[in-house]
């Protein structure tokens, strides 16, 4: 009866839509229309479609025909495509590329060990060798859909790969997260209309939930964290055999590392948050919890009284911790005590690369999914370094060839991704040169050897031999420190990058974007649309960022911002949004050069940069055009450019009237610069567009005690206010820290001048400060509670 109904359902489609000829490709195929879309219709392409139905529920049926059409109009809306992708490739490819979620049971096609993407590949590749038309194609085409249908939920690889493969990840990507790559949203809608889409997210939330219970060591890594636990939360939440449930996910980055209690707080934080917005809207707790946000929602232990509140709305409620750091076992420990004390309805969820240990999974009945590389990954991504190797005319003969332990590698990889590059596979033999072959066969089982570390190394002194060292590492050190402070770049912001660091090719010209890229590309993935860039390994950024850019980096960095910001082509503030665009587009650099000035000099205090800071300086137009920029969006392309802006027009956001003064201020310049700059007659009194004088600037940075000090010394004024009607201690009380409180009492401000707001802001941010001003005699407001009803 189900056959029956398969082939129904394809006879019908048929009959629907029609069939003609079509000449795609240069070659004449046969064709029928689908949703009004013209689609090849060979007989390996029905029996495909037919195939999928056959072994899919109609929910992921319909999710694998709206990704193909999808991508049919990707490759109609671009002429590369069009002349370039096969379309029986990738409409195969498309249409079998969740063979993998056949849940029934005693499936051929489903196995206990591999990733379910690979159990895919196979089974397509299984079919279209026994298909009649199959037997015909080339090898090639062959492996583009097994590749396909084995990358498509690895989209940080399969855009990197051929067309043929980059459509079809594409275009399954587009049904989950709408209309891109040319496909309007009318064309979107028409498809989705003809293959409904309301089921498609509880069909993808079953069978993953399915995949994690059957084979959950290799589903946890093919899916991404934050695809599973973003999507177990909605299924969680529309569960209706378990109502009254509520669902939160927290997903912490690489960077959010969590060594006690406190380390969580933000993550408690934002959990608090999306529970509170699964409360019925008559709900007399929701006011409750709003009057003790109200009255200050503090450290993690408040934080958690709220959610055992929340506890009693909710018949059970499921936390997810997505990316916990569980070595830090203390700190994990320390948030189950506090967060499972009693009795109550959590249930927890914990995704990590590294599961906490037995005995408190088992203390705190604690479910882990635990995510690493399977051999079959490994496989492949070493067998990625040697395709891509440069081949040499020698041939090696047997005495100078020998059998490679893959395997060995392997077992060093232990499930990670160690950072390989081509050229270590430097022959036509596919041989290890010299220094990798020595780095494999000086490890053993029993070896204390810290492999990550010591292939960084070895790649790392690779690159400062190579001809190209400074141009690789300067480009590498941005692609580390870019993804730290969240910014992404491209070669041409590189390109002005190594402009301002002065590395030149041997002729003495400027690098070309060619180059640049090409010295990247073993250890970066560059997007072929975007040219965004971002490293492969995270273990080599880990490493790089540790072990190799010190401080002698980060002062380069620094010298190299300062000159670029003094460059006369972008000098002066833009007077309207239209020209700022227009100027980021032609300087990419200039936004991250100027959102990262100031902390890098804060992270490095002890770099004089005074004479740096003078030329900058020169004119006050330098000044406008640094605060404009650092205050701008990021310009990656013009359209996400207009809509930030439309949001709010940043180009006009920045402080104007800033004397050279107030920027040493805002930079928490040493005492040196401060002098040099009142000593050649700047205005220490001069204020800005909303009043402030540099010493309003000096007293509310944290660290800047020093300058502040410097400040008093050359006369600045403590009794000055600002457009608020505040004075420099007025800020130093709320933001500042003690010793600058302590430094501008001493030099006369009136601490009777202070108001009762700022004296409650200082009691809740600044304690010490405020345990000071008590001793001084100030009488610090005390919070007034709301009487109880």
């Amino acid at each position: 009866m189900f056959i029956y109904q398969i082939g129904a359902i394809v006879f019908l489609a048929a009959l629907f839509h029609g069939n003609c000829e079509a000449n795609t490709n240069e070659l004449s195929y046969p064709t029928r229309k689908v949703a009004g879309i013209t689609v090849i219709n060979t007989p390996i392409v029905q029996d495909a479609e037919a195939f999928a139905l056959e072994h899919s529920t109609y929910p992921i049926y319909k999710h694998v025909m709206r990704s193909w059409l999808y991508g049919v109009l990707m490759i109609n809306s671009n002429e590369t495509l069009s002349d370039r992708v096969d379309l029986e490739v990738h409409a195969v490819a498309t249409l079998l590329h969740d063979l993998d979620w056949d849940a029934t049971e005693a499936s051929p096609i489903i196995s206990t060990d591999r990733r379910f993407e690979v159990d895919g590949a196979f089974a397509a590749r299984e079919f279209i060798q026994e298909h009649q038309d199959g037997k015909f194609w080339y090898e090639r085409n062959v492996q583009l859909v097994w590749d396909a249908i084995a990358l498509h939920t690895e989209r940080s690889i399969s855009y990197f790969k051929e067309l043929d493969v980059q459509v079809v990840s594409k275009g399954i990507t587009m049904d989950f997260s709408g209309p891109a790559y040319d496909v309007s949203g009318e064309d979107y809608a028409v498809i989705a209309k003809a293959f409904p889409k309301s089921d498609l997210k509880d069909s993808v939330n079953d069978t993953i939930i399915w995949l994690c219970d059957t084979k959950p060591l290799t589903t946890y890594g093919a899916t991404g964290k934050t695809f599973i636990t973003s999507n177990l939360v909605s299924h969680i939440l529309d569960d209706e055999i378990r109502p009254s449930t509520g669902a939160a996910v927290y997903h912490f980055g690489r960077h959010e590392l969590q060594f006690n209690l406190a380390d969580y707080n933000l993550a408690l934080r934002s959990i608090t948050r999306q529970l509170v917005s699964q409360l019925p809207e008559k709900s007399t707790l929701l006011a409750q919890i709003l009057e003790t946000i109200e009255d200050g929602l503090g450290d993690a232990e408040s934080t958690v009284a709220i959610l055992q509140m929340l506890a009693s709305a909710f018949c059970r409620i499921v936390i997810i911790l997505d990316g916990v750091d569980s070595s830090n076992e203390a700190g994990l420990r320390e948030l189950m005590k506090i967060l499972l004390n009693e009795k109550t309805q959590f249930q927890l969820m914990l995704t990590s690369r590294v599961p906490p240990s037995h005995a408190l999974s088992d203390a705190f009945s604690i479910n882990t999914i635990t995510a690493r590389a399977t051999n079959e990954d490994l496989s492949r991504y070493h067998a990625r370094a040697i395709d891509e190797a440069p081949v040499t005319t020698e041939v090696l003969d047997d005495s100078r060839t020998s059998q490679f332990s893959y395997q060995k590698l392997m077992d060093m990889a232990d499930g990670r991704f160690l950072p390989i590059i081509p050229t270590w596979f430097s022959n036509i033999a596919s041989q290890p040169n010299t220094n990798f072959l020595s780095l494999v066969e000086s490890w053993s089982p029993k070896s204390s050897l810290n492999v990550p570390q010591t292939f960084c190394k070895a790649l790392v002194n690779e690159i400062r031999a190579s001809k190209y060292s400074e141009l690789t590492l300067c480009s590498l050190y941005y692609l580390v420190y870019g993804e730290e402070n969240g910014y992404t770049f491209t070669p041409s912001m590189l390109w002005e990058a190594l402009i301002a660091w002065g590395i030149r090719d041997e002729d003495n010209t400027v690098f070309t974007l060619a180059q640049i890229s090409n010295a990247c590309v073993d250890f970066a993935f560059i997007d072929s649309k975007t040219k965004i860039m971002k490293l492969r390994s995270p273990l080599l950024l880990d490493y790089l960022r540790n072990e190799v850019f010190d401080d002698k980096y980060h002062a380069r960095h620094i010298r190299a911002t300062f000159l670029y910001l003094t460059r006369g082509d972008h000098e002066g503030a833009c007077r309207s949004s239209q020209e700022l665009k227009e100027r980021l587009k032609a300087h990419p650099f200039l936004c991250y050069a100027a959102r990262t000035l100031a902390p890098s000099l804060a992270a490095l205090p002890s770099l004089p940069y005074d004479g740096d800071f003078l030329k900058m300086t020169t004119s006050h137009r330098s000044v406008d055009s640094y605060l404009q920029a650092a205050e701008a969006w990021p310009y990656i392309d013009e359209e996400s450019y207009d809509e930030f802006e439309a949001e709010e027009e940043r180009w006009r956001c920045y402080t104007r009237g800033y004397t050279p003064l107030h920027l040493a201020a805002h930079f928490g310049a040493r005492e040196t610069l401060i002098q040099l700059l009142v000593d050649r007659g700047d205005n220490i009194e001069a204020q800005a567009a909303n009043g402030q004088t540099a010493l309003h600037i000096a007293a509310e940075i944290g660290d800047s005690s020093h300058t502040v000090k410097r400040l008093l010394e050359c006369g600045a004024n403590v009794a000055a206010v600002d457009e608020d009607g505040l004075t420099p201690l007025a800020h130093a009380i709320v933001y500042g820290c003690l010793e600058s409180v302590r430094l501008l009492i001493s030099h006369g401000a009136d601490i009777n001048a202070l108001e009762e707001e700022d004296l409650l802001e200082c009691s809740r941010e600044k304690p010490d400060i405020a345990e000071f001003l008590v001793g001084f005699g100030v009488e610090m407001p005390v919070e007034e509670s709301e009487p109880e009803e």
